[in-house]
């Protein structure tokens, strides 16, 4: 007898251990007998549940007239699988509250069999979950959101490229229009009367000829600058020296203007898109 009371106050021990450890987890512990389809359940199971407590045991069918019209079916084919298979079944469903507010459950149990392997009962726990379930949902839509926004950007910026490239090559179409008349007839002036021009008339004209020239360039990379975003350019070495001697080209006017005197060491070669750098 002794022996007895020793195991059953070791078991009621360990019973209240497992009730500790349930609650400090928020859980809720329930017993399914099938025999006469009474659903045991702990006080917490009852909380998580939104059910009042009672001296009339529940039956299944009242648990699952609870659960939410869209899962109720699923549930109760995951827990027939389950004990088809012999197996842990482990389900995230929704219920209703009494009030109407939904809440989600996470629910996870395990058969009993006897002999001849039939189930006889299921023991399991629940847990509420609607927060993760909020959060999770929040996130979702937050990423929808943020891939749509994603998806108008990139399509406002392929319309940018689309009429930045339209706008540079008609800029550089009606560009090159005059600059090809302008180097046709300095072309003419020098071909037909170089021998009546002095020396600084003719240097004139080698700096007009460079400067038709030099925004010939500038038209060009203009247009494959506008490319860029779908068209990107190979990189190729870049002499510095030639790049400071090009502004020295261009602003030769603003420089003497200015009387300005430019001061520059030399420069090393580097890798680089040539229509960015100039």
């Amino acid at each position: 007898i002794s022996d007895r009371k020793a195991q059953e106050a070791e078991l009621h021990e360990n019973l209240h251990r497992l009730r500790m450890v349930l609650d400090a987890g928020k859980m809720g512990i329930w017993d399914w007998d099938f025999q006469s389809d009474i659903v045991h359940m702990s006080d917490k199971a009852l909380a998580i549940w939104g059910l009042p407590r009672r001296k009339e045991p529940y039956h299944s069918q009242e648990i699952f007239a609870i659960t939410h019209s869209n899962d109720v079916d699923r549930l109760q084919d995951t827990v027939q699988q389950a004990l088809a298979q012999q197996s842990e079944f482990n389900y995230e469903f929704r219920i209703t509250m009494p009030d109407g507010a939904i809440r989600w459950l996470a629910g996870k149990g395990i058969g009993l069999y006897n002999e001849v392997a039939q189930p006889t009962r299921m023991i399991g726990v629940n847990y509420e979950i609607t927060e993760r379930k909020l959060n999770e949902q929040l996130l979702h839509e937050m990423n929808e959101t943020l891939e749509q926004r994603v998806a108008e950007r990139t399509a406002e910026l392929e319309r940018s490229n689309r009429e930045l490239q339209e706008f540079a090559y008609v800029a550089s179409h009606d560009l090159q229009e005059p600059l090809r008349k302008i180097t046709a007839f300095a072309d003419r002036l020098r071909s037909r009367f170089s021998s009546d021009l002095d020396e600084t008339a003719l240097d004139y004209m080698a700096r007009m000829q460079n400067s038709a020239e030099r925004m010939k360039l500038l038209i060009n990379d203009l247009l494959t600058l506008s490319r860029v975003t779908t068209q990107g350019q190979p990189f190729t070495d870049i002499d510095l020296n030639q790049i400071i001697d090009n502004v020295r080209r261009d602003l030769e006017t603003v420089i003497d203007n200015a009387a300005a005197t430019i001061i520059v060491e030399p420069l090393p070669a580097i890798k680089g898109d040539q229509t960015q750098i100039g």
